[in-house]
């Protein structure tokens, strides 16, 4: 979904979009951990920025380019391809 980047979780996240001249991102959904499904706390949500691909979580982002975005997505069970053809 097409969000203006002041919608974006992370103020972070938001400086990228910023810096790379994008008015608009994409979200494509949060995820609960599978062993917290209550807590928001271990939300995460995904987005693109330009080309790249980045988790909003609790702490910093984690990037399409970082090992931990590959262990989140096997953590949490998404399948991104699926994720991106919706």
């Amino acid at each position: 979904m097409k969000i203006g980047i002041d919608y974006v979780k992370s103020l972070a996240i938001q400086d990228e979009y910023r810096a790379a001249h994008c008015n608009h991102g994409e979200e494509f959904g949060t995820y609960w951990h599978p062993e917290h499904t209550n807590s928001n706390d271990w939300a995460i949500t995904l987005y693109r920025v330009c080309d790249s691909l980045v988790f909003a979580t609790n702490g910093d982002p984690i990037w399409d380019n970082c090992a931990e975005f590959s262990e989140l997505v096997a953590e949490y069970g998404i399948d991104i391809q699926e994720v991106l053809a919706e």
